[in-house]
């Protein structure tokens, strides 16, 4: 299935882009790029445009890679599909990062950059920030790093895992891990963690690979390793690793010791002595056995109303993208594992991809990515191509918020007795999901600034897992434990973003804790910084929305105690 290109919204028309501009075309990008940098400009309104010309070319070049990454995504074991891919990994997206950095060298080196319009400030902080990470050695590096993951991706998602003698996707076995049935849960995790150990060597010399890749990158561009830049790289201009590490230390002071509590009554709820690691995704406050939709259109539709339930504008939104194919969430064989938001740069339109087959974290899913949706929507006519994108952290607030928003309406669809248990549960996941961000980010300083063997990275993982989550039991089952960061697919495709996740959960809490007192107020000021793109600082975008940014101890203790306060009524 192809995305369209001829949505039933308004998309602006290419200025100076032929009709049939083939952006997997090298040659066709060259003359286009030539075209920029031979344009003769005269003063500030010449540059303004020119700039509005440069970000459209890079938007279609941009929607062109989307539509074949999707493609792929969608179907990996697809030939087709994964040569057009290739190609345009290896022919056409070389060719624009080598001319990108020549634009961009002709745009700072502008006579009148000074005197250009105050709302270019971030495009001039960012893109002087590309130009000085730029090394052309490091462009073959960057299509192998792409080839890679998309060898990560083929292998991950052609498995598929043997339940009660029917193989079925990972997706859909862990749809059971929401049993009821302890056995059911054990005897399924077993199995996902079976067919992981299967692909243990293939993932791990995966991973390899690219990590010498990731790490001659950093040391081309003069860095000790790739932790630091991806942080630099990723336009992290608000905080550095340092103050990641101090992330990880307040989750252990301050979170760890509340996730303690909620694991403690969970457990004595399922009237367990231990909690296994499958009873993690367990609900144990469920008190009905009805789903609250069915895998599919019924799914769908159910999210929908609930975005309805929130505002109806949202609702409107999410009906672009159903009525123009822009949603593919449903899990089959042979599917790219995880799930995402993907702006298709040259309709300015977002697709949703997921792989959802019935459990009920799916809800939180959709949610979350109708979040991300809803910020590429406000953003998309944004007149500097770039800031239709936010930073991540932001762009995460967005989606975690949302989450919370829609989380918070359930009641008005399923009634509070069907709702209660699950809105408890969210929140819970809310606090319980900062301890793994914090593992997760502190695996990931580990594997990308130290030489290390396979058995070292596992008991890296290990040591972690003792670290941010002392209350699951893996006794007999260590080796399962030792390989879960296989199950994570940033590791591969978006490195060193995790941490995002983090920080974005406490504006999010944020946002969320203002919508308490004042729901109408806290939803307006939302939408008005999803308006923002990415035109404004990080600080300000956080600002905008109602949160401050920041990571220190008493933010979390702030965050915690509300959501602890919610969990409890």
């Amino acid at each position: 299935m192809q995305i369209t290109k001829t949505p039933d919204v308004d998309v602006p028309a290419p200025r100076i882009l032929p009709k049939d501009f083939d952006p997997s075309d090298a040659s066709a990008i060259e003359a286009q790029a030539r075209e920029l940098l031979d344009r003769p400009l005269a003063g500030v309104v010449d540059w303004t445009t020119w700039i509005y010309d440069w970000g459209q070319l890079g938007s279609f070049i941009s929607g062109g890679y989307s539509r074949c990454r999707i493609a792929f995504d969608r179907k990996t074991d697809d030939t087709a599909a994964g040569e057009a891919l290739r190609a345009f990994r290896t022919e056409a997206l070389p060719v624009w990062e080598r001319l990108d950095d020549e634009l961009n060298r002709r745009f700072l080196g502008s006579p009148v950059l000074d005197e250009l319009d105050g709302e270019l400030d971030v495009l001039v902080r960012d893109r002087k920030r590309s130009r000085d990470l730029y090394r052309a050695e490091n462009i073959e590096l960057i299509s192998e790093d792409r080839r890679i993951v998309a060898e990560w991706k083929k292998l991950v998602g052609g498995a598929l895992v043997e339940i009660d003698g029917k193989k079925c996707t990972q997706a859909e076995a862990q749809t059971r891990l929401s049993d009821p049935d302890r056995e059911v849960r054990k005897s399924t995790f077993l199995a996902i963690s079976d067919k992981r150990s299967t692909l243990r060597e293939g993932v791990d010399d995966l991973l390899d690979e690219v990590l010498e890749v990731r790490a001659q990158a950093a040391r081309n561009a003069g860095f000790e390793n790739f932790r630091d830049f991806a942080h630099a790289h990723q336009m992290r201009f608000d905080y550095t690793p340092d103050d990641c590490v101090e992330f990880q230390k307040a989750v252990e002071t301050v979170v760890v010791p509340a996730v303690r509590d909620l694991e403690t009554t969970r457990r004595e709820a399922m009237e367990l002595d231990t909690l296994r690691p499958w009873d993690a995704a367990m609900n144990p406050w469920a008190r009905s056995p009805e789903p609250l939709f069915q895998p599919g259109d019924d799914y769908i539709r159910f999210v929908r109303s609930l975005f309805d339930a929130v505002d109806p504008s949202f609702a409107r939104d999410f009906d672009i993208l159903i009525r123009n194919g822009l949603i593919d969430v449903v899990a089959r064989p042979a599917k790219s594992p995880g799930g995402y938001n993907s702006m298709i740069g040259d309709i300015r339109l977002p697709f949703i991809f997921g792989n959802t087959a019935g459990d009920p974290s799916d809800l939180r899913f959709l949610l979350h990515e109708g979040g991300h949706a809803f910020h590429s929507l406000a953003a998309r006519n944004q007149r500097v191509a770039r800031y239709m994108h936010a930073p991540a952290e932001f762009c995460e607030v967005a989606s975690m918020a949302m989450e919370h928003f829609g989380i918070e309406r359930l009641e008005r669809l399923c009634g509070e007795e069907h709702a209660a248990p699950i809105v408890r549960h969210h929140f819970e996941q809310a606090i319980r999901m900062l301890p793994r961000i914090a593992h997760v980010d502190a695996f990931q300083h580990f594997i990308f600034t130290t030489d290390h063997t396979r058995d070292e990275r596992r008991a890296k993982w290990a040591e972690l897992a003792s670290r941010f989550t002392p209350d699951i039991d893996w006794s007999g089952v260590e080796w399962a434990r030792d390989d879960q960061w296989q199950a994570i697919p940033h590791l591969f495709s978006h490195p060193m973003y995790y941490i995002a996740y983090g920080i974005a959960q406490l504006g999010a809490l944020q946002v969320w804790r203002a919508s308490r007192e004042d729901f109408a107020a806290a939803i307006a000021a939302y939408r008005r910084a999803l308006d923002l793109g990415g035109s404004r600082p990080l600080p300000q975008l956080f600002e905008a929305a109602g949160a401050r940014l920041s990571m220190d101890e008493s933010t979390f203790r702030e965050i915690v105690a509300a959501v602890m306060e919610r969990v409890g009524e």
